[in-house]
């Protein structure tokens, strides 16, 4: 049995499910906050963080390391072109999603307008938030600039670099940060037709229960 440790409205969670799902592989989730106090959980993860895997073969931790397992342990439906150049352009901007893109998106911007009020019961840092949404323009300038005028970043097709990019997006989305159409058209065009795509629209309706809870905790901390 596939089992993934985590909580559904990271995005590193979030990528580790569309690749099972996109493979049609069955699996287990369990609910593990991230940085939790568990020798169990460190034992599985050992800086803590999710998600974490684990089938009957091996445990894993980092999202990039258990969506490349998994997509050699199954290998149909690749989300992983097969030329060494577009792999490799695959790859950048799953790195550039997970490391540029979120730390913004995620501790500076998602955190702050949901996690902290929805679940720390503390009020959102707004002007924390404002400097990491003062920091994305020239994101946004260089994905702008690499989009290729087709649906999908790398190889015409969807990959995990999609898979990647949209993941870190939708979470500022959910925290009320959209790509301005005007300023960076195609980028925003991109991203209304990947969230349509049947991998995202599944993962968008499961997890609107769980956002819809921690924003109306959100609201009642914040005022």
């Amino acid at each position: 049995m596939n089992i993934v440790y985590g909580a559904i409205l990271s995005p590193f969670v979030r990528k580790v499910l569309m690749v099972l799902e996109h493979k049609g592989i069955e699996y287990q989730s369990e609910l593990v906050l991230p940085f939790a106090n568990k020798p169990s959980f460190a034992a599985k993860s050992p800086l803590r963080k999710i998600p974490a895997y684990e089938d009957e073969y091996v445990t894993l931790a980092d999202s990039t390391v258990i969506c490349d397992y998994l997509n050699n342990k199954y290998p149909q439906s690749s989300l992983y072109p097969r030329s060494p150049v577009e792999r490799a352009q695959a790859l950048w901007f799953e790195e550039y999603a997970d490391t540029v893109m979120q730390q913004h998106l995620g501790p500076g911007i998602f955190f702050e307008r949901v996690v902290t009020p929805g679940m720390y019961k503390r009020a959102s840092d707004e002007e924390k938030v404002q400097r990491n949404i003062a920091a994305m323009p020239p994101i946004l300038d260089y994905l702008e600039g690499q989009m290729n005028g087709t649906a999908f970043l790398v190889g015409g097709e969807l990959s995990i670099a999609d898979i990647a990019v949209g993941c870190v997006l939708l979470n500022g989305q959910y925290a009320g940060f959209y790509v301005d159409g005007h300023r960076w058209p195609q980028l925003s065009s991109y991203l209304k037709a990947l969230f349509q795509h049947p991998l995202f629209v599944k993962r968008i309706e499961q997890e609107r229960p769980v956002l819809e809870g921690m924003l109306a905790k959100a609201s009642e901390v914040n005022g």
